[in-house]
């Protein structure tokens, strides 16, 4: 053999001996982020089928994703930049905050809602012995009767009188 195919012969198999050892695999870089989060309430308990929206400040970076049974979520493949992240459950106020994403990083952030505020009203007619009930937000667990009312009020929630009469009581209670 020749001087001359022998050092491409030996370039050959050194070349071949890294590749096999992995010697030569590159490692790329990932130019995007991950926001990875827990969805709680405000005594620390998970809310699962939270709904998250999460948007940049182009139209196209808009994503909507669930938490899952244990109330947690991840949403992958984020351009670095800064984003409005918005969760929404049934029974609880929105809650809106910002993140940042950065390149190669995963984002933890842990939300915690708030119970939605709700008016209910009562009316008490002493005349005809009947009372009623109107509620101004249906999509939350309410008392249905003067008992439940009572209890509640047990809890020290804060009940105050509207209209006061001999012959109607009106009270208007926030939980």
């Amino acid at each position: 053999m020749s001087w001359f195919l022998r050092q491409i012969y030996r370039i050959v198999c050194f070349y071949l001996l890294l590749s096999r050892t992995g010697a030569l695999e590159l490692s790329a870089q990932e130019f995007r982020g991950a926001l990875r989060g827990i969805v709680q309430d405000a005594s620390g308990g998970r809310v699962p089928a939270a709904k998250i929206f999460i948007h940049g400040n182009e139209p196209s970076l808009q994503r909507e994703i669930a938490s899952d049974s244990r109330g947690e979520f991840r949403i992958d493949d984020l351009l670095p930049g800064t984003y409005g992240v918005k969760v929404q459950a049934s029974g609880f106020a929105d809650a809106n905050s910002n993140v940042k994403i950065t390149v190669s990083s995963v984002q933890e952030i842990t939300i915690i809602l708030k119970p939605r505020p709700v008016q209910q009203t009562i009316t008490l007619d002493e005349d005809r012995g009947s009372s009623s009930i109107t509620d101004q937000l249906i999509d939350a667990a309410l008392p249905t009767s003067l008992t439940s009312l009572l209890e509640l009020n047990r809890w020290s929630l804060p009940i105050r009188p509207k209209h006061a009469s001999p012959q109607s009581l009106q009270v208007e209670a926030q939980v």
